[in-house]
């Protein structure tokens, strides 16, 4: 990620990545998530019955990690990580990644300044080899190919026990506040 074109910039002129402070996150990303949007089954920190996936950012390397620790029953085959759970770790963690790189380069601080809604849009995964259920080290790692104030093209690396075992790309997009205030969420109450 190098340059980023800020909200309110003019057409053609970027931010360095460079002259960006950058905030402290002091806990993963999924835990600045306001209660209401904590109800993910991927990282939903209210959903007892999800993955409950943590995404730490890594300042010094501008990318989302994330160390999932399945359970026997999130087996596709006996011993392996079911790929469409695999596939909601990554979405999970290139949307926390988005949420930060974009806060590090739009100068927010997550203590602060209130977390923005981003959804996956599109998740492109090519599985190399199985993940094992039993891997003591499972590591996602998401970098921002681009970023935009309207979308993140993010790149995926799913490694198990140092073997890179999954990559994927994605692009993730910022809901408008307006939508997630009445017009997109159901409310069920």
């Amino acid at each position: 990620m190098n340059s980023y074109m800020a909200p309110e910039a003019v057409v053609g002129e970027c931010v360095e990545m460079d002259s960006i402070k950058k905030p402290r996150w002091n806990k993963a990303v999924q835990d600045y998530y306001p209660d209401a949007f904590a109800n993910c089954f991927g990282c939903g920190r209210n959903n007892g019955h999800g993955l409950n996936t943590k995404t730490y950012w890594d300042a010094d390397e501008e990318m989302g990690i994330c160390r999932p620790k399945p359970s026997a029953h999130h087996c596709g085959y006996k011993g392996v990580f079911h790929g469409g759970l695999l596939s909601s770790v990554i979405e999970c963690n290139s949307v926390a990644t988005s949420i930060a790189a974009t806060y590090e380069v739009e100068d927010l601080d997550p203590e602060v300044d209130l977390v923005f809604y981003v959804l996956g849009s599109i998740l492109s995964t090519n599985f190399i080899c199985p993940v094992s259920i039993d891997s003591p080290d499972i590591v996602v790692k998401t970098k921002i190919l681009e970023l935009t104030p309207k979308k993140a093209k993010c790149q995926v690396s799913v490694y198990s026990n140092d073997v890179l075992c999954t990559t994927a790309e994605t692009i993730t997009v910022r809901v408008p506040s307006e939508i997630i205030n009445g017009q997109f969420i159901a409310d069920n109450s």
